[in-house]
């Protein structure tokens, strides 16, 4: 299992909160794979002035999940461009829910989903 720290501009962002986003289009250069989890900082490029230009923390809101990986198709199948995969998410158990985190969970409180 490999974790992966990958930025998440607001709308997917949100979609992905709310459990309306259950994939990801990604290009494949970290080698994905089933069991991987993805932890997804929420991302806005449009709060970086020009002053900010070279702080690498610039632009991140603080929010940040994670999701397992539970399926990936890789291009040149299903329609999916070559260099790019397709990753389905899920939400990973957690010890204080009884099967997946749940709004407003321990878990989630402290940034752990």
């Amino acid at each position: 299992m490999t974790l992966h720290v990958l930025k998440t501009w607001p709308e997917p962002f949100a979609a992905l909160l709310d459990g309306t986003k259950t994939a990801e289009f990604r290009r494949d250069d970290r080698g994905f794979q089933v069991g991987d989890e993805l932890l997804l900082r929420e991302f806005d490029p449009g709060a970086i002035t020009a002053a900010q230009i070279y702080d690498l923390s610039a632009g991140y809101s603080g929010r940040e999940i994670k999701r397992l990986v539970s399926h990936v198709v890789r291009g040149p199948a299903f329609g999916v461009p070559d260099g790019f995969a397709v990753l389905s998410l899920a939400v990973r158990a957690c010890y204080c829910c009884t099967e997946s985190c749940q709004a407003g969970c321990e878990c989630e409180r402290r940034s752990l989903r």
